[in-house]
């Protein structure tokens, strides 16, 4: 579901969704989830292995990927086999966490945009 804060009333729990969007319906009833965690630091707030919990008690975990990252290199030291399964694997949806921040050496490195852009799935 889609929130918006427009439709806030007066407390977040009057919260309301503008937009449900079914994306398991559209991919069946078991779609393939890979999980990539944040690279630099582990936060609770990210709450990364939340995520990979949740998808396997529905069953549609895949594989979780923790690419690691030193703050500030240009890019990941250890890239947990992301990159060549980025050329080669197959997801239906690629679920990444904590990559407005604590991932830029994936989001700003134009060598993993473009592996980003150019993955089959």
């Amino acid at each position: 579901e889609i929130f918006s804060p427009v439709n806030m009333k007066k407390t977040p729990l009057d919260l309301q969704p503008t937009k449900t969007v079914n994306i398991v319906k559209s991919l069946g009833s078991n779609p393939k989830v890979d999980i990539i965690l944040q690279a630099t630091g582990e936060h609770a707030w990210a709450v990364g292995r939340g995520w990979e919990n949740a998808a396997k008690k529905l069953g549609v975990f895949n594989r979780t990927f923790a690419p690691r990252a030193n703050w500030g290199d240009p890019d990941v030291n250890f890239d947990d086999g992301l990159e060549n399964y980025l050329k080669s694997g197959n997801s239906d949806i690629l679920f990444l966490t904590g990559l407005d921040w604590h991932s830029q050496v994936l989001h700003k490195n134009h060598r993993w945009r473009e592996l980003f852009q150019k993955c089959n799935f």
